[in-house]
């Protein structure tokens, strides 16, 4: 991510160098892939020659950014990905202020709760808890989406002013989604209504997922939209007839997490937070997909 972008002198296009961005393209494409990637499927994909390519690799090895995996010829994201994953998370006073309060809910009632954040016009994943439940995730602490892709984002979207949600159609039309699926303006719609019903959007099983969502929105203070929790709840283990009461536990549960984060401002405030959405710059924006990277650490760091 950048927020900002050094020109030339001339005020043409921006300064960059060659070999630096071969690397970041590397780095970017390895944190892509669920499994380890070679250098022939990286020289495919990023078009490269293949001198180019291991000379990348070498170098981002060398620094931590990439490690090799079980069959030594294969690299996954180094251990210096995840410090930097880390060090943008804690970027977040929220993820501090909410990690405890969600993993308590996560324990307590066996279901699976992630906090997303706004960034742009696309969303952080900056807490994940699975509870005890076997319908893991494959969504991950560290990824940005587009705000319409995923219940988490997506109700973050539904909680904007109409004229941003109206801004961010506009923007997905002119920039290809932001690189995710395509938009539905008729679900958007849907999912608004629904929220403003309700005050929260559901979200049924799926070949995808086989939880049952629920998203709930958190807005800063002021009452900007700023974040959303989802919380999955596992249909099949021991949750017939009780779906209904639990969302709803669930759901009041979260605005207490609202109430608790209303009476400390800073809670909500972030160093993004005077930027404009079209001044947060992801050259690349499809799903960037890492190992969870607090899933060792305290749930208060």
């Amino acid at each position: 991510m950048t927020v900002g972008t050094e020109k030339n002198g001339r005020g043409g296009a921006p300064v960059t160098n060659r070999s630096t961005r071969h690397l970041f393209a590397a780095v970017r494409a390895i944190a892509q892939h669920r499994k380890p990637v070679g250098l022939a499927d990286l020289v495919a994909e990023l078009d490269l020659p293949a001198s180019t390519v291991h000379r990348a690799l070498m170098t981002l090895e060398a620094c931590g950014m990439v490690k090799r995996g079980d069959r030594g010829a294969r690299f996954v994201a180094g251990d210096m990905v995840h410090h930097l994953i880390r060090a943008l998370v804690a970027q977040f006073p929220v993820r501090r202020a909410a990690a405890g309060f969600l993993r308590d809910l996560s324990g307590s009632r066996n279901v699976t709760v992630s906090l997303n954040h706004r960034l742009g016009w696309r969303s952080l994943r900056l807490l994940s808890f699975e509870g005890t439940q076997e319908a893991y995730q494959l969504r991950r602490v560290g990824e940005a989406r587009p705000l319409h892709d995923g219940i988490g984002p997506a109700t973050i979207l539904a909680a904007l002013p109409d004229d941003e949600a109206a801004a961010y159609l506009d923007r997905c039309r002119r920039s290809g989604n932001f690189g995710g699926a395509p938009i539905d303006p008729r679900r958007m719609a849907r999912q608004r209504r629904e929220l403003a019903g309700a005050g929260y959007i559901s979200q049924r099983p799926s070949d995808y997922s086989l939880l049952h969502w629920a998203a709930v929105p958190l807005t800063a203070f002021g009452g900007a939209a700023i974040a959303s929790v989802s919380i999955g709840f596992d249909v099949e283990r021991g949750m017939e007839g009780k779906l209904e009461s639990e969302i709803a536990y669930c759901v009041a549960r979260i605005a207490a997490l609202q109430e608790q984060l209303d009476r400390d401002p800073e809670a909500t405030r972030t160093p993004f937070g005077t930027l404009a959405p079209d001044e947060f710059h992801l050259p690349h924006h499809r799903v960037v997909r890492f190992d969870n990277p607090v899933a060792s650490t305290p749930a208060h760091t």
